[in-house]
């Protein structure tokens, strides 16, 4: 029985690179059977090979093996996985997959990450000098403009300078 999964990256302005996720497959008591199956770049995951020698009910687990980064935020839902194998009274073993028949590979989940941008700052630093007599501190305020002159700042988080002549935003 061979296992497969979806990947998809939303929120991010470039596509799937190969082998950019890892995802797990293990049994329901824990035990990892492949931990670092990875996507393709159309976000196809597939696992290895499942082979069964006898009858029975298995059970799975299917999840992505990552952490949160790079303004990633990973999709951390476990899928459960039930194979189940009959005798056909042919002389053969068959599988379904959560209920579907296991002849091809199975898609089991989805796992869908989104991404997002954090704020960012900027430190915007200035000095100021007068001629003639000292700076009084706070005596000239400055504001911030974008390139079509729209007022970027507050009025009260303007630059203020002290009395060195150098002031911070």
């Amino acid at each position: 029985v061979t296992l497969e999964a979806t990947k998809t990256l939303t929120g991010r302005p470039t596509a799937l690179n190969d082998n950019e996720f890892k995802f797990a497959l293990a049994k329901k008591d824990g035990t990892v059977i492949e931990a670092d199956a990875t996507n393709n770049a159309s976000g196809k995951v597939v696992f290895d090979k499942l082979t069964f020698n006898k009858v029975g009910t298995y059970e799975y687990v299917v999840y992505e093996n990552e952490v949160d980064g790079n303004g990633i935020t990973v999709d951390k839902t476990r899928h459960n996985v039930t194979i189940v194998v009959t005798d056909n009274d042919k002389g053969q073993l068959v599988a379904t997959v959560n209920g579907a028949n296991a002849t091809t590979a199975v898609n089991v989940a989805t796992f869908t990450n989104t991404y997002s941008t954090g704020n960012t700052g900027v430190v915007l630093e200035a000095t100021k000098t007068l001629d003639g007599r000292d700076l009084r501190d706070g005596e000239f305020k400055f504001d911030l403009y974008d390139v079509d002159n729209n007022k970027v700042l507050q009025d009260d988080v303007a630059l203020v300078l002290g009395a060195d002549g150098n002031g911070k935003i």
